[in-house]
């Protein structure tokens, strides 16, 4: 805008005042012009350029021959009528200029919505080319018209069409053919990867010396023609080494059946699918033409495992196999020597799953039960010993655990081989002291120290609980542990009068609480309770809870605390009895929101200001009555009615935020003149603005309303 009215300014000094056109293009210029041009049309943005795409008059009609004199590659194209621009008429209803000189023109928007590449171009994109950017092919620059020079403008005009233009880089071949350098021979744009070919390469391998037969056929070019790894290309295609089958494959065998493979092995079959008297068999080689037939596990094993390579030699078989040792060596050392390894093993089970039995087990000098039948065989015939081991006492191969052996009984008498921590003796009766409550699930070593089993001190008519507890009372309590507590729960105190003992009696929370809550000293054996500073008896509430009024409602807590709960009984109500009633927000607040630790709970007040006065926006222009406009239910929306002042609010005035007009919270003694809030938008070169015009500044009403701030219609003007 301003550089349009110092456009203006200058033409004023050009044209007479006389000269109507002259007058009638400043006001055009001034009122029409939309702004600047954008960086492509920049040079045109003065007085001499406007004529080069109006015609008539400055600010009249854009032509579409004007655009096309400067544009002469565009005119080529719609005269006759292909690409993107056949059929366009009108330059200006897309490229769209006066929006500044950041706007881009040549992108108008969603151009590319309805843009058919196929049609359009008269390209077609398939495959990958869909997700190609665009600048990513088309990589020319746009031509100044005169000068030639490329602009900063990018083209999307004369993009390369063939392959190779695009992706030299990425041509790996060298035909002597002509028709193979035409790329679209193997490869297709409408493949997702380049590197597929849509067909087979038109070449006939039968034409070469080598006939491609069988599983041949199926592999790729490239892993026959490898690329040189100098130059990255795929040259190797001729000559190559191809008369024996070693030329190609690596002989596992290393030469020890000859060179002939072709014996056993077919083009026309998987590598490992050996041919037998020219019958194919996915079993690979018959071993059971051998000496030595493959049965069970041993079908399964690797040719490599028996016939190993020995300095890079295939072993055509071993020397000797009568006996499994021979390949599997003696696992149990001569344990055995006048057994046969069958009568335990078998190829058809796993080798280390013996057919060793439970029954041949129970033919032995030690029968399996319980337990011992399903623990693997190891764990007792460690390190492979089976033969002489001793098994007459537990201990033989159980740790005992009762070294001293303070028990005079066999292990038998309490275990059993059913659950080897399980015991079976009977504390009740085989002693004199029976278990009840929580001793049945007591450890036994917990109670029996040191594997100590006899003389022990507690009995069923003395069961001398100091024996194994400590005494936590003293001299406070009757040293008769059961007249208070029992064995189905050590803490819990059963007969204990409060009220006739302690001379208090509990009730409600205070049931729930444990002794040491009160009696912080019990296990000290002192269940004095000190008097703190304020209480007058120990029973008192403020002798243990925190006063939160600080003694301003007095020390009867119980006219609105119980123990039932030390909430209120009556919360809701108890506002009610001052002059602040809670209403809204604040009645979901905490006390201690609004009553802070070390304040006055009476007397705080009425006046939002006594507790908000940092929050008040309007800086006390309003006095302390909050209350004339907000509520405690919301802040806002507000009561206040802006009809009570001296400036009613009409049109766009009602939909504007408070601070829009009352900067920096100045609520009071503004102006109501426009000019003082619109000072920014008034032209004072505009006659009507003028002094000669005979109006005021404050005489915006004449000609404008709140409701639509341009030129009222029916206006008188000079």
């Amino acid at each position: 805008m301003r550089t349009i009215i110092q456009m203006a300014l200058g033409l004023s000094i050009v044209f007479s005042s006389a000269d109507v056109l002259s007058q009638d293009f400043l006001k055009r210029l001034i009122t029409q012009s939309p702004g600047p041009l954008s960086k492509s049309h920049a040079e045109y943005d003065n007085l001499k350029g406007c004529v080069s795409c109006h015609v008539n008059t400055l600010g009249g009609e854009i032509a579409n021959i004007k655009c096309l004199d400067c544009h002469p590659d565009i005119k080529i194209r719609i005269e006759k009528n292909w690409g993107f621009h056949a059929g366009k008429t009108e330059c200006s209803s897309c490229h769209v200029e006066h929006k500044g000189l950041n706007f881009d023109i040549f992108a108008p928007a969603n151009w590319l919505d309805d843009f058919n590449h196929e049609t359009e171009a008269g390209y077609p994109l398939l495959g990958k080319h869909q997700k190609v950017d665009c600048y990513d092919c088309h990589t020319g620059y746009r031509e100044h018209f005169k000068t030639k020079q490329k602009t900063a403008s990018r083209s999307y005009l004369n993009a390369p069409t063939t392959c190779y233009e695009c992706h030299q880089s990425d041509y790996q071949h060298e035909f002597s053919d002509k028709k193979l350098l035409e790329c679209t021979q193997c490869h297709s744009t409408g493949i997702e990867n380049w590197k597929l070919m849509r067909k087979r390469m038109p070449f006939n391998h039968d034409t070469t010396r080598y006939k491609l037969e069988g599983l041949h056929k199926k592999v790729g070019c490239a892993e026959c023609h490898l690329p040189d790894p100098k130059t990255k290309r795929v040259t190797t295609f001729a000559p190559l080494p191809f008369a024996q089958c070693t030329d190609c494959h690596e002989d596992p065998h290393r030469g020890s059946f000859g060179d002939q493979c072709t014996s056993c092995h077919s083009v026309y079959r998987k590598w490992d699918h050996l041919l037998i008297d020219s019958q194919a068999t996915t079993k690979g080689f018959d071993h059971s033409k051998t000496k030595f037939p493959l049965e069970g596990y041993h079908e399964a094993v690797e040719c490599e495992s028996c016939h190993y390579r020995d300095n890079k030699s295939f072993k055509v078989a071993a020397e000797e196999f009568d006996q499994c040792s021979d390949c599997h060596g003696d696992y149990h050392q001569g344990q055995f020597a006048q057994q046969n390894c069958e009568s335990c093993h078998s190829t058809t089970r796993k080798f280390y799953d013996s057919s060793f039995d439970l029954e041949r087990h129970a033919k032995t000098s030690f029968p399996l039960d319980g337990k011992h039948m399903v623990i693997d065989c190891q764990q007792c015939h460690f390190s492979g010993q089976y033969e002489n081991l001793a098994h007459n006492e537990c201990s033989d191969c159980h740790r005992n655990v009762h070294p001293e052996r303070e028990i005079d009984k066999t292990c038998s008498f309490c275990h059993v081989t059913t659950s080897f921590s399980w015991i079976q003796f009977d504390h009740n009766k085989n002693t004199n002291f029976a278990l009840t409550g929580e001793h049945r699930e007591v450890a036994c070593l917990s109670c029996h120290v040191d594997q100590v089993f006899k003389n022990m001190p507690a009995n069923n008519e003395n069961p001398n609980c100091h024996s194994c507890h400590a005494d936590p009372h003293g001299p406070a309590m009757p040293i008769d542990c059961v007249s208070c507590h029992n064995t189905e729960g050590f803490k819990k105190v059963k007969a204990f009068n409060h009220k006739e003992i302690g001379n208090w009696e509990l009730t409600g929370r205070h049931t729930e609480l444990s002794c040491q809550k009160c009696h912080e000293k019990h296990l000290l054996g002192d269940y004095k309770v000190d008097l703190m500073a304020g209480a007058q008896l120990a029973t008192d509430c403020v002798n243990c809870h925190y006063d939160v009024h600080q003694g301003q409602m007095g020390t009867n807590c119980q006219s609105c605390h119980s123990t039932l709960s030390f909430e209120l009984d009556y919360a809701e109500k108890v506002h009610d009895l001052g002059f602040f009633k809670l209403e809204g927000f604040h009645n979901q607040l905490e006390c201690n929101d609004c009553h802070a630790k070390n304040t006055n709970l009476q007397g705080t007040g009425e006046f939002c200001a006594w507790c908000h006065e940092k929050d008040d926006v309007h800086l006390g222009q309003f006095g302390n009555t909050c209350g004339d406009c907000h509520f405690q239910t919301a802040w806002l929306p507000t009561s206040f009615k802006h009809n009570t002042t001296a400036f009613r609010l009409t049109g766009i005035h009602r939909y504007l935020e408070c601070s829009s007009c009352h900067v920096n919270n100045i609520y009071q003694g503004l102006p109501t003149d426009c000019f003082f809030c619109h000072s920014d938008s008034f032209l004072p070169n505009i006659p009507q603005h003028s002094n000669a015009s005979g109006r005021n500044v404050a005489d915006c009403e004449l000609c404008h309303v709140p409701i639509d701030w341009r030129i009222r219609r029916g206006s008188v003007l000079p």
